[in-house]
């Protein structure tokens, strides 16, 4: 969806932080049992937290391929419905292969709810919290298209900054409020 033409350098990008959720997921097993204490736990820990930045990464080059590609020229019909064939479908898809998986080995049983909960919070497995991510930027692009479109970047990432430090100090808190302890 880059315009006319690919840009290399983000193809470049999106290979670099593929490999470094690769290193995330198969270092981690190293990270939770080496000693702690030791070299080689070290070792591994240094760049496994210098690589967690991937799904920030990945979020901000979906914004940047947005933009990139003529967010200003962009059909809402089409850009949501390559999005539902594309993401979203393939990832309730494999929801449901993982939870019929895990049904068969015992883990628990069939429940629509649970089912539904799993699709909706990406929490059956640790990576389908990306897909729930990303799809909730694709949902409120058009907020950030109308936020470059009518806004000063500086006013934007203070406001930014702003609301970032409010939920950070407050979210959790007014969630479990609102919530009911959730």
């Amino acid at each position: 969806m880059y315009s006319d033409k690919r840009k290399t350098e983000i193809s470049f990008i999106n290979i670099l932080l593929c490999l470094l959720v690769i290193f995330i997921h198969v270092s981690s097993e190293p990270v939770t049992v080496l000693d702690k204490t030791g070299l080689e736990y070290m070792l591994v820990v240094i760049p496994w937290k210098l690589s967690s930045f991937a799904v920030q990464g990945f979020v901000f080059l979906s914004g940047l391929k947005l933009f990139v590609s003529g967010a200003d020229k962009i059909n809402y019909s089409k850009y949501y419905l390559s999005k539902i064939k594309n993401i979203i479908i393939p990832y309730i898809l494999w929801v449901m292969i993982y939870y019929v998986y895990f049904m068969r080995r015992g883990y628990f049983g069939f429940s629509i709810s649970q089912l539904a909960e799993n699709i909706l919070l990406g929490n059956l497995v640790s990576h389908f919290y990306f897909i729930v991510v990303i799809v909730q930027f694709y949902l409120l692009a058009p907020l950030w298209i109308k936020l470059v479109k009518k806004t000063s970047p500086v006013i934007t990432v203070i406001m930014a900054l702003m609301v970032t430090v409010i939920f950070g100090k407050y979210f959790t808190h007014t969630v479990s409020v609102l919530g009911n302890g959730y």
